[in-house]
């Protein structure tokens, strides 16, 4: 990842400095971003088990429509 960020560094130093093209910036993003994406992706994936684990246990929220449709 270290690798990427600093290919990435060096294609904007390049770009802004006039000795490449805009077309290395955006490959060396194309390689960068996907990278981190994963990074993130347990994280949300964790989250989003928890919260559904509250909602299961009988915590929670209604949606509006929940509300509306509750008997009275």
């Amino acid at each position: 990842m270290a690798a990427l960020r600093e290919a990435h560094a060096a294609a904007l130093l390049r770009y802004d400095t006039g000795l490449s093209n805009y077309i290395e910036v955006l490959d060396a993003e194309q390689l960068l971003y996907p990278a981190r994406m994963p990074s993130h992706r347990p994280n949300a994936i964790s989250l989003l088990a928890v919260v559904n684990l509250y909602k299961a246990l009988g915590g929670g929220w209604e949606t509006p429509g929940e509300q509306a449709a509750a008997p009275k």
